[in-house]
């Protein structure tokens, strides 16, 4: 069995999100889900587009968390047109997805966003 990708720096998670999204020309959101020593165990598309219905975004990305038994999850998304600031939108999101990952006990490492 393969040796699962440790993300234990933002370095390298910067890296693993840019393997997965380069070249996308649409705007994704995925969902890096980690265990306690931050070793990736799945990863999950969980929107494209802009983040424009963020609850059911949020609920699609708890069923992961749970069904996947995650310890740690970290948000990935693109920005295709270049910049990697966070929109108002990506902060609001980001701050829903936590509060809610703090109430089941899983730890939110970050939210990366590349171009």
């Amino acid at each position: 069995m393969a040796e699962k990708k440790r993300l234990d720096t933002l370095k390298k998670l910067v890296e693993y999100a840019k393997s997965f999204m380069f070249g996308a020309t649409n705007e994704q959101v995925y969902l890096v889900m980690m265990d306690s020593t931050l070793r990736v165990i799945d990863t999950k598309l969980i929107t494209v587009g802009h983040i424009d219905e963020v609850h059911p975004i949020i609920r699609r990305a708890l069923e992961f968390v749970v069904l996947k038994r995650a310890s740690a999850i970290a948000l990935t998304h693109n920005h295709p047109n270049g910049g990697v600031e966070a929109s108002t939108v990506d902060v609001e999101f980001t701050a829903l997805l936590q509060r809610e990952l703090e109430v089941i006990g899983v730890r939110f490492v970050e939210h990366v966003i590349v171009d």
